[in-house]
């Protein structure tokens, strides 16, 4: 088993003092705090340290002013993170890390920076999960810990956090929220930091946590990007949406609707919800990235988002492929092959409303039932879609 470890770093350029983290009986050295829960001793976990791209103005960069693209500039931030890392942590624990470069908003050295959070946190996770699936395709993991402690401002804070909730959700794995403690006293020696767990969530836990807080209404009227200025809405404002995305998202309003039984024909529709949310996340980050702009003026200048993520959209989306994920481990493989023909036992209906606490509130007409079995009538499946659609339209 492997866990996911998340760590925002609020400036990765600044100098500060290295110090020996301790989490139980593991202790290494380093300057950012996921040090010990990436000794490979006792861990077989995946750093993935995230950077604002707000720190691109240092000169250790080279961003500015000669990059003629929002990409260059990721590009670039990225490699100089990466370079740096040897002096924040140990070369062996540099092997398991990644640095992950996300959009912000902050005035810096003369630039202007106005991104949303949503925007960060949708960039995060198609660099994340295209890593996971890239480098580590049979990886199972099970733990996702967040660390807070490398930046004082509370909206990074909260980044690490969303970003921890919708990762542990879409891979069905514990939520470990970590933070540190400085010794109370002065010393001359490299202090002993300890870091401790301040919160910890079951898997189950967090995906119907973050079910709840899903506004269905703004989940079906909005699209995933969104044009945030005139030229973002007359290049992109006509684009329709994929399918896939709309489905998606349905797999989340029917598990919040408790249509139970609609949800193993969403899952088998998807096969590989992990993958897909991947694929569909990186192509509008690749949109996203390729619609900014960079104005620049005789000092400074401004990176113009022309799109942006919606939230609602975007946590709709992911926690769909969470709900696909899970019903399909609730299934053997033989049941997709089989669900339009013959049906699906009926445990299966009852272990996914056991798991969501409710009983299956399916509409009667459109259920059909034999012996054990269970499915649902012709045509059922869309009118069920349609209800969804229409009453949160």
């Amino acid at each position: 088993m492997t866990g996911i470890v998340i760590y925002v770093s609020d400036n990765p350029f600044r100098r500060a003092p290295r110090a020996e983290y301790k989490y139980g009986a593991v202790s290494d050295e380093g300057v950012d705090p996921v040090a010990p829960l990436l000794n490979e001793a006792l861990y077989d976990n995946i750093g993935f340290i995230v950077v604002p791209d707000t720190h691109s103005v240092w000169p250790e960069v080279g961003a500015f002013p000669k990059s003629t693209s929002y990409r260059e500039v990721i590009d670039k931030l990225k490699e100089a993170a990466t370079r740096r890392c040897s002096i924040r942590l140990s070369p062996r624990t540099c092997r398991r890390v990644h640095y992950v470069v996300v959009p912000w908003s902050r005035i810096v050295g003369g630039w202007a920076f106005d991104a949303y959070p949503a925007d960060a946190l949708a960039l995060a996770l198609s660099e994340i999960l295209e890593t996971i699936l890239e480098k580590r395709p049979k990886l199972r993991i099970d733990t996702v810990y967040v660390v807070i402690g490398g930046t004082e401002e509370p909206f990074l804070k909260s980044l690490s956090i969303r970003l921890g909730e919708l990762l542990a959700a879409l891979t069905h794995s514990k939520l470990v929220i970590l933070g540190t403690e400085q010794p109370p006293y002065p010393t001359t020696k490299e202090p002993i930091i300890e870091v401790r767990e301040a919160e910890k969530h079951e898997a189950l836990q967090v995906l119907l946590a973050q079910l709840e807080l899903i506004d269905a209404e703004k989940a079906i009227r909005n699209k995933l990007l969104v044009p945030r200025t005139p030229l973002g809405a007359r290049r992109y404002g006509g684009r329709p949406e994929p399918r896939e995305i709309e489905l998606t998202v349905l797999s989340a309003l029917a598990a919040k609707k408790s249509y139970y039984i609609l949800l193993p024909y969403q899952a088998c529709g998807s096969l590989d919800p992990l993958r897909k949310i991947a694929t569909i996340l990186a192509e509008s980050a690749s949109t996203y990235i390729d619609e900014t702009r960079l104005h620049k003026k005789r000092v400074g200048g401004t990176v113009v988002h022309h799109l942006g993520f919606n939230i609602d959209k975007l946590r709709s989306l992911i926690l769909g492929a969470a709900v696909e994920q899970l019903v399909l481990k609730t299934m053997v493989s033989s049941t997709c092959s089989e669900l339009y023909s013959a049906g699906m036992d009926t445990t299966i209906i009852n272990k996914i409303s056991s798991m969501f606490g409710k009983q299956d509130a399916t509409p009667k007409e459109c259920i059909k039932g034999e012996e054990n079995k269970v499915s649902l009538q012709e045509g059922c499946v869309r009118k069920l879609r349609n209800t969804l659609l229409k009453e949160y339209h």
